[in-house]
């Protein structure tokens, strides 16, 4: 076979195995059924739905969905056949997303979604005018890889007189049920976890909406920790107020609405053609000067350089991105070994105070921030700042912390703050002495030879009793009692406003710690 043959047949494979990479991360076929429900015939207008649908529906089309069914403002018969028609369609697809947007309603457990003809009197109507979840799960439940179905329609009862203003808020009284699906690699994504309501937003599109579209086509991002992505954007728009909330589980594989763009494979370097061509002998040459020029034409190819390896700086958006998305992965498998790494490799410090309430409501040890060596101090001095060890053990205080907590007495935690040497633990001692309304002082430095303070007897101790400023006297134990009630309300239903005016006005110095510590959750 001559050189040029041989070039051709290479060309060709090479151009094959191309195609087949490129053609191959997307083959999966995905399909999606969008509905907004929003001109309700005997409830109030909802405004955002049929926005909310449009938008998502506009997204699966642009990130190639194979299906995109769009409807909108469907009565019983005609949602019903919606659901019937998508059972057919996803029986030989990869992927199927069911997103509905309107009014959602949870009887006896059984949670339904509502079409806008619907005329509910009594609980015996639900089953004739209006579609279960249940239903729609088994027509989204016969796909090979991922079902997926997204509900932003916990919306307040419009069926019933409400208190609140009904366009505002979303859910049954309060919310849908949770659910449990039957059917492998099927998630439920609901925008607030059960028992609790949803929120339009101001905008065009609901909180729980707009950060949908932010994140699930993300090109490889895995369904969960896009999901995870959504609910930390909901809770910082709607100040902890609204938490969305994932139902059922998949497999340990990256499983994505669009996959990442496959890399481009290397191609081996070969010599022109023109090199070859002069090296073909002519028709009337023997078979041994034939092969020559084939041998020397080998030897002119180049052997490929090994290609150079480039160390990306990232900026640092890019930095704190990478580790909301390891916090976002911490916080579904919390471990302390993980938690402990993350707090000392963590870049991005706005997620500082994010890291230590997880670490604080789990019980793990907060590590101090590394103090870094001055730069011009010499090597031997930076490297002992980073491998600089605690001086004592701290499994020991660990379990003495543990006993403490089980055990709490004001003489004893008095005793541990004193004797504290393993610095990791002295957040974590903090908080139990705030909570035996205790308030601590750090401790003082070692005294050094020579110093003239070391021959001062030590202090009785480093704690003092809780007395905010101007406070003369302890407030009365009904006052007490009452904001103690009104701290626990502020806890089920937070907001920055209602918190900052309790921290004014409150006269319980014993409360004054745990209204300090949820004003300033609130605030970061």
């Amino acid at each position: 076979m001559g050189v040029l043959a041989r070039f051709a047949v290479w060309l060709a494979f090479a151009l094959g195995i191309t195609l087949a990479t490129q053609s191959s991360a997307f083959a999966d076929r995905r399909i999606a059924l969008v509905i907004g429900n929003g001109k309700y015939e005997n409830a109030g207008v909802l405004a955002n739905p049929t926005n909310d649908a449009d938008a998502v529906a506009d997204l699966f089309t642009k990130a190639g969905f194979d299906s995109v069914d769009r409807r909108r403002d469907l009565g019983v018969v005609e949602f019903k056949r919606a659901v019937r028609e998508f059972v057919d369609r996803a029986a030989s697809a990869d992927v199927a997303v069911v997103y509905y947007s309107g009014h959602g309603l949870e009887i006896g457990g059984v949670n339904y979604l509502i079409p806008v003809d619907a005329k509910l009197t009594s609980t015996l109507d639900m089953d004739d005018e209006a579609v279960s979840l249940d239903r729609v799960l088994v027509a989204a439940g016969h796909v090979k890889k991922l079902s997926l179905i997204i509900l932003d329609a916990c919306r307040e009862n419009p069926f019933h007189p409400v208190a609140d203003d009904a366009r505002v808020t979303r859910g049954v009284s309060m919310g849908l049920a949770g659910v449990g699906p039957t059917v492998a690699d099927t998630l439920i994504a609901f925008a607030a976890k059960a028992g609790s309501v949803s929120y339009d937003g101001d905008g065009r599109n609901s909180p729980f909406t707009t950060a949908l579209l932010k994140y699930i086509t993300r090109p490889g991002l895995d369904i969960r920790l896009a999901l995870g992505k959504v609910r930390d954007d909901v809770l910082r728009a709607t100040n902890h107020r609204q938490e969305p909330y994932v139902y059922g589980s998949l497999g340990g594989e990256n499983v994505a609405l669009v996959p990442a763009a496959p890399e481009p494979p290397s191609v081996v370097a070969v010599p022109p053609p023109a090199a070859n061509m002069a090296a073909i002998p002519q028709a009337t040459s023997s078979a041994k000067t034939e092969i020559a020029p084939v041998e020397a034409a080998k030897t002119e190819v180049m052997p490929m350089q090994p290609p150079k390896t480039e160390v990306a700086t990232l900026s640092p958006d890019q930095l704190c991105e990478r580790d909301e998305d390891r916090l976002v992965r911490l916080r579904a498998n919390p471990t302390s070994d993980e938690a402990t790494h993350f707090a000392s490799e963590l870049n991005c410090e706005k997620l500082r105070p994010q890291l230590s309430r997880l670490m604080e409501s789990l019980g793990f040890a907060i590590p101090a921030p590394a103090t870094p060596a001055p730069a011009n101090s010499p090597p031997a001095a930076q490297v002992a700042a980073v491998e600089r060890k605690p001086v004592s053990d701290c499994a020991s205080e660990q379990a003495a912390l543990d006993h403490l907590r089980a055990e709490p007495s004001i003489d004893a935690a008095q005793a541990f703050w004193r004797g504290l040497q393993c610095e990791r633990l002295r957040p974590q001692a903090r908080m139990l002495m705030e909570s035996l309304n205790i308030v601590t002082e750090e401790p003082s430095p070692r005294p050094q030879l020579g110093d003239a303070s070391a021959a001062l007897p030590p202090k009785a101790n480093d704690i003092r009793a809780v007395v905010a400023p101007g406070d003369s006297a302890p407030a009365d134990a009904g006052a007490c009692e009452r904001e103690k009630g009104e701290l626990e309300r502020l806890r089920a239903n937070p907001d920055r406003r209602d918190a900052e005016r309790f921290s004014r006005e409150l006269t319980c110095a014993a409360l004054k710690p745990q209204a300090a510590r949820l004003l300033e959750s609130l605030t970061n």
